[in-house]
């Protein structure tokens, strides 16, 4: 390590790192979702991190989940499609839907271990590098995989587009995935997931889509932004 502060156990592990970069976020909206907004109560943030899942689902079928962004007002509406037919990309299909979400953003509440003891390290700056009492007070969501940019297919019929091979997980649909289309002009964009369970196309698992339709002309796009999958 360069520098900081490093806390050992007894067997020499290291616990915690001031070296690390740790970022702790804790729930504000779990449960149903049906829509999101800019300028809500609570705002839907740039870095926020809004994960969805489909906890049941009749074999052979798939759900496909949309952000249906409006730009004028801030809104997205969530939508959805199911079926067994290979038309999941389809999300100008899709109809309004409630999922199961949770909308996480930065932690910025410090708990107690009990009371108000632990271990608080300051910086240079007099900002808190590390505090031994952060701690969530949800159940949170372990993040299993991670996409770079242009890593997956937008094609939810593609080897390449698979984010998970287990359906039940929970997966992201970043606010960066729902700017993507803004100034494409673009009869239809549809940005989402697609969680299957032994689909005779899409198998079982969880699969990124992006379909543009450009003047009658329709192809896939790879994600633009990071894409994550976790469970818990």
């Amino acid at each position: 390590m360069a520098f900081g502060a490093e806390f050992n156990n007894a067997n020499g592990s290291i616990i915690a790192s001031t070296e690390e970069i740790r970022e702790i976020y804790q729930p504000v909206t779990s449960g149903n979702i049906s829509s999101l907004s800019t300028t809500g109560s609570p705002a839907w943030e740039i870095d926020d991190h809004i994960f969805f899942r489909v906890a049941s689902l009749s074999s052979g079928h798939y759900r496909s989940i949309f952000f249906d962004f409006d730009i004028y007002t801030g809104v997205v509406t969530i939508k959805s499609k199911t079926g067994t037919d290979t038309n999941a990309h389809r999300g100008d299909l899709a109809t309004a839907y409630t999922a199961e979400g949770v909308h996480l953003k930065r932690n910025t509440q410090v708990g107690s271990t009990p009371g108000n003891y632990g271990l608080q390290v300051v910086g240079s700056a007099g900002s808190v590098v590390f505090d031994s009492r952060s701690i969530l007070a949800n159940d949170a969501i372990e993040i299993t995989d991670t996409y770079a940019h242009n890593s997956r297919s937008g094609n939810p019929a593609a080897a390449s587009s698979l984010l998970s091979s287990t359906y039940t997980d929970w997966a992201e649909l970043s606010k960066n995935a729902a700017y993507d289309y803004i100034g494409i002009q673009s009869t239809t964009n549809n940005i989402g997931l697609c969680f299957s369970n032994n689909h005779t196309t899409y198998g079982t698992g969880i699969r990124f889509i992006n379909w543009q339709d450009v003047n009658g002309t329709t192809f896939y796009v790879q994600n633009s932004a990071f894409l994550l999958v976790g469970e818990n």
